[in-house]
């Protein structure tokens, strides 16, 4: 299955391992979509940094080989702002 784009709202932030290789699971809502429940272990101290429970964000993402969706690339939406920077 190749990459998938869903727009959704952060929740449920959680950082699972903080070797060198740091893991977080945060939940994102997509609009009238079930909520997605995410891995991701690429850019995490960013996303940590930039992204809080409430904020607006896309993300591309991939199912592995457990089955779990995991984040390729993030980006924040914001509705006053016009920037779109991907973050891989």
């Amino acid at each position: 299955m190749g990459l998938k784009r869903v727009i959704g709202v952060v929740s449920k932030i959680k950082v699972l391992t903080l070797d060198s290789d740091p893991l977080i699971r945060f939940t994102l809502s997509p609009n009238g979509e079930e909520p997605i429940a995410l891995l991701m272990h690429r850019q995490t101290a960013q996303f940590i940094y930039e992204i809080a429970e409430g904020d607006t964000i896309s993300v591309e993402i991939y199912q592995n080989r457990s089955n779990h969706w995991v984040v390729k690339r993030y980006r924040p939406v914001d509705t006053n702002l016009n920037y779109r920077v991907y973050h891989d």
